[in-house]
Order: structure tokens, then sequence, then C-alpha cells
């Protein structure tokens, strides 16, 4: 049995991925990591290994990400409060007080008919039911989230009908919102080409930034085998009849990778 739950790869992995990337580390807050180390992610509430984050390569296409204030992002009913507090990164987030006619937007680069996942960590000074879109134009796409005073990470996927597509955070009471006296911390907004769930933060500035692909391989281990891959949720793959070569790499249902075992081929099936 290979075990991926950290801190070190099993002997015959190799790794490499082009780019930093972010995990969630045992404290239970985001830290980047260099170019080709491996990441050993936490969940962020029991703080229990996850195992080995393997993800594929993603564009964040939201500008200035942690940064609602600056250009591009456009705004109504939307200003600083003067507050602060920790951040997933554990840096500090400012506040923003929006109001019962108020919303915050970017428009962002699409092709038509591509899938796009968009998200936001969000933090508020109370309960607050909000609306969130991408891609649309159209206030009746929004997607109602109730958020609260913990951080939480909302997100909403769809396929983009324009070339140009638009991320909404909408407190307006027009739309079936409003609440009054809102207070908001907005942290790593997230639009990626793809689908299934949004996947880990990728921080921009004043342009858009790209996370590479995780590329781990088998060296030692080669042959005709059939394979178990075992998630961070308990569940498992089984997969029959894999030709493993130098290299390669099982196809995952799940990003977080616990254990592999590997089986002379015929075995499980």
């Amino acid at each position: 049995m290979l075990d991926f739950s950290g801190p070190a790869l099993p002997a015959g992995i190799s790794f490499a991925r082009s780019s930093s990337a972010s995990r969630i580390s045992a404290t239970g807050l985001y830290e980047s990591l260099a170019a080709d180390q491996p990441r050993f992610d936490h969940d962020p509430a029991s703080l229990a290994p996850r195992g080995l984050l393997v993800e594929p390569a993603r564009t964040n296409l939201i500008l200035q990400a942690s940064a609602p204030g600056l250009t591009p992002w456009g705004a109504q009913g939307f200003a600083a409060s003067g507050n602060s507090l920790a951040g997933p990164a554990g840096g500090m987030v400012s506040g923003w007080t929006i109001s019962t006619s108020g919303y915050l937007t970017q428009e962002f680069a699409t092709s038509i008919g591509q899938a796009v996942i968009t998200s936001v960590w969000v933090r508020a000074n109370r309960t607050a039911a909000i609306g969130f879109r991408n891609l649309s134009a159209s206030s009746a796409d929004n997607v109602t989230f109730t958020i609260g005073t913990a951080w939480q990470r909302i997100q909403v996927a769809g396929t983009a009908q324009s070339t140009s597509s638009r991320f909404v955070f909408d407190n307006r009471a027009s739309n079936g919102y409003g609440t009054a006296d809102l207070e908001v911390f907005l942290w790593n907004a997230q639009a990626e080409g793809g689908t299934g769930a949004a996947t880990s933060p990728i921080a921009t500035g004043a342009a858009t930034a790209t996370r590479a692909a995780d590329l781990p391989g088998f060296q030692a281990l080669t042959g005709p085998r059939d394979i178990r891959i075992g998630y961070d949720d308990g569940s498992s793959d089984v997969l029959l009849g894999q030709a493993v070569s130098a290299g390669w790499w099982p196809t995952q249902s799940r990003p977080h990778v616990k254990r592999i075992v590997l089986y002379p081929a015929g075995t499980l099936g």
C-alpha cells in the first residue's frame, strides 16, 4: 500500500508542478507552496490530513481577487467599513458595508459554451441571504446563499453564453435580498474554467494567474495492474487492468488521494 497522508511522498513516486500552489496547512490556514512541492492538504475544521492534493491546471479570471476596492471591480452602495479580521490565509481582510441597494461586480472574459465555476470566501457581521451570480447579466440567475459570522466559500457553476461574463455579489432589496447594516469580508474571488467544484485558491493582482497542474507519477512500479484508490472521504475507485509505466498516474474521481494499493492484473476483476 502506498500512503499519501504525508508529510512526504512514498518511495517510487515522482512529482512536478511548474508553479506555486496553495494548500490548507496543519494549522487550518491556506499557505502557498513553491513549484514542484507536493501538497498534503488538511481539513480546515478538524485539521485531519486529507492526503495528497492533485488538481488540474486552472486560471483565475478575476483580477484583484482579494481587493474589491480596486479596478476593475465595480460597485454600488459598497464602501470600506474600516474594520478588518483574519482571513482564511491568516492575513487581515478588510470589511465592506453593503447597502440594501448595494452590489459588487466584475466582468471577466469567457468563450461561448465554456464551463465556468465562480467562487468567493465570505464572512459577515450577521446572518443574511445574498445573491451570487456568475456568467449571466440577469438577476433572475442569482443563486441565493445564507452567509454568517464564520468564513465559508460560496460557489456557482454554469456555462458561458457570451464572451463577457459577470461576477455579482448582490444585496439589493429589489432582487429579493436587502439585509440592513450588513458588513461583509471577501477573500479570493475566483472564476475558473472547468466543471465540478472550485479548486484551491489562485491569488491575482492586475492580471489573471494560473496554477499549473499537479503531476505525480509512478516510477518504480510498472506492468499491468489492478488499482484501488482511497480518498479523503472514505470512498474509493477500482481501476482494472491498468498499464502502469514510468510517469503514469491513475485517473481520480476526487482531488485528495489518501492511499493507493496495486495488485497483479486480474486480482480485483
